[in-house]
């Protein structure tokens, strides 16, 4: 259900000697819709950052590499929230998604990888495709355990003029750790086992990439993004977000 996104950058096919970066974690919101963190995933990081011949992303997630293309992509800078169709859908366990925005003192746990750890991997180019044949993410596994400490809406930070939030729906969590090993990471209510938000890119910055707590997108945050996309019905008083997703329809 949780997953990381590599970006490769490769001068040349047959090329064994390039960078391979983990960039977010993800998560599936239904069978084949991913939820990431916007600031590292968009269309604009596309755009080859140094003279390369070819960028490529590619989703870790269950078992499945899945490559994905800047045409899959709906994005949401303002909540720092990329949404991510996939070609086909998967058989996959999905989560739910809570769509009640006091989340306050709820304790809470992030189950998701730290993206400073590289993965094991088993891949070689076939007929000038890189392919990934395995992996193992085993040693990057994480969980953090805490509760929900306030409520705010996130916008802008002074020190960071390239984030585009716009009074985002944000929990403070009680914890925070290396804030960049855990973007794009769902954040469970324990009780409920439901998603109640999405690790921001952003966090109460202490030192460093570290920070004293997490800040995390709400959930309903996700779903207002799903239903911009056309992704689930629009909501109507009194609806709940399981059923808006009976509506769910692909393209």
């Amino acid at each position: 259900m949780t997953g990381v996104i590599l970006r490769l950058d490769i001068d040349k096919p047959g090329d064994n000697n390039f960078p391979i970066n983990l960039v977010a974690n993800c998560f599936f919101l239904t069978d084949n819709i991913i939820a990431t963190v916007h600031y590292p995933v968009n269309k604009y990081k596309f755009h080859n950052e140094r003279p390369i011949r070819y960028r490529q992303y590619v989703i870790l997630i269950d078992g499945h590499a899945i490559k994905v293309t800047e045409d899959d992509f709906f994005e949401f800078p303002e909540v720092d929230i990329t949404l991510i169709r996939l070609k086909k859908s998967y058989d996959i366990e999905v989560p739910i998604l809570s769509d009640e925005i006091d989340q306050k003192e709820v304790v809470v746990h992030i189950d998701g990888f730290d993206t400073t750890i590289q993965p094991q991997m088993k891949a070689g180019w076939e007929n000038d495709r890189f392919i990934i044949h395995s992996y193992n993410l085993d040693r990057s596994h994480r969980e953090k355990r805490g509760f929900v400490k306030d409520f705010k809406h996130l916008s802008n930070p002074p020190d960071d003029p390239n984030m585009q939030l716009k009074a985002a729906k944000t929990y403070i969590l009680s914890f925070g750790g290396v804030t960049d090993g855990f973007r794009g990471s769902p954040v469970f209510a324990t009780k409920t086992n439901e998603v109640i938000g999405i690790i921001c890119t952003i966090g109460n910055r202490i030192k460093g990439n570290k920070v004293s707590e997490f800040y995390v997108i709400s959930a309903v945050e996700i779903i207002n993004c799903m239903e911009k996309a056309g992704l689930i019905e629009k909501s109507k008083k009194k609806s709940t977000f399981m059923g808006r997703l009976r509506g769910l329809f692909y393209k």
